[in-house]
């Protein structure tokens, strides 16, 4: 009987060996979840970034959008009326004005249709302009259309991380927008014209990705 219950209890160990784990079997079992845990961080941390960076471009996209929209706005109710110019020199100033890059405005506009809201008592004529300073395109605002002094203005950051902006325009005189003739100044040479552009080209050259946009915008029958 002894020796019976002695092989019982022999065998219950056996048993119990079998079912538990041993030391090296710990280790690779913990081994294999820290590798499971490593590639599971990497790839959400990676899918985070991922996102953080579209999320990124969606915005300065929507940045450069309204930019564009604003210069649409402004070119579409541009007028063809010149005024007296109350800061500066005096003389006329005309409804386009379009400059080298070395004037601090490469171009200003006169333009109607500026929205009233609340109805304040004010004309619905503004001058607006456009200038790059510290790689930001500035709009600024003149609520008096005979003034284009930076400091008067009401100024309007759109763009950030502009590296080059040019703008030329197609002569009233063009045949076609292939032909020409393009013109990088306006108004021409001997004052101003009686017809404005058939056409005003903006290239802008962003300095992150080295992208360069191009809008055209078509003005009736130069009007």
């Amino acid at each position: 009987m002894n020796k019976r219950f002695a092989r019982q209890i022999r065998g219950l160990q056996n048993l119990d060996k079998q079912k538990g784990l041993t030391l090296i079997e710990v280790l690779i079992a913990v081994i294999i979840m820290a590798m499971i845990g490593t590639i599971s961080y990497q790839s959400l941390d990676s899918t985070i970034r991922s996102k953080v960076i579209i999320e990124e471009h969606i915005a300065d996209l929507a940045r450069i959008d309204r930019a564009w929209l604003l210069i649409e706005a402004d070119i579409r109710n541009m007028l063809n009326h010149s005024v007296s110019q109350t800061s500066g020199r005096g003389g006329q100033l005309p409804a386009l004005v379009l400059a080298n890059t070395e004037e601090e405005y490469f171009m200003t506009i006169l333009r109607g249709g500026h929205a009233n809201p609340l109805n304040f008592i004010r004309s619905e004529l503004i001058r607006v302009g456009y200038r790059v300073q510290e790689e930001i395109l500035w709009r600024d605002v003149w609520y008096n259309i005979g003034s284009s002094d930076v400091d008067e203005a009401r100024q309007q950051k759109i763009i950030e991380g502009v590296d080059k902006i040019e703008v030329r325009i197609l002569s009233p005189k063009a045949n076609s927008f292939s032909a020409g003739p393009w013109l990088e100044t306006w108004p021409p040479a001997g004052g101003n014209s009686v017809n404005m552009p058939i056409a005003v080209e903006i290239k802008l050259l962003l300095k992150d990705d080295e992208s360069e946009i191009t809008r055209l915008f078509a003005l009736v029958n130069g009007q």
